[in-house]
């Protein structure tokens, strides 16, 4: 199937914090979708989100998430 135009991905934050955790595998095709984006986007929610987490007490992430998550080319909105 051709493709038409760039794809774009918007990643939830689990993907992220699994992702870049390591924490748990992410699907065959989560991993072909991923990879086959031009771009991988992911909100400044999620950060939010994690951020509330941590504060409760429910989620521990490495401090640098951010910095990790911008890294690995994805883009923030």
């Amino acid at each position: 199937m051709a493709r038409c135009g760039s794809v774009n991905l918007l990643l939830d934050t689990h993907v992220v914090l699994w992702q870049l955790g390591g924490t748990r595998e992410l699907s065959d095709d989560a991993l072909t979708a991923i990879s086959a984006a031009d771009r991988l986007y992911v909100s400044t929610m999620s950060f939010a989100e994690i951020g509330v987490k941590v504060a409760l007490g429910k989620l521990s992430v490495p401090d640098e998430i951010v910095d990790a998550t911008i890294a690995a080319g994805v883009r923030l909105l």
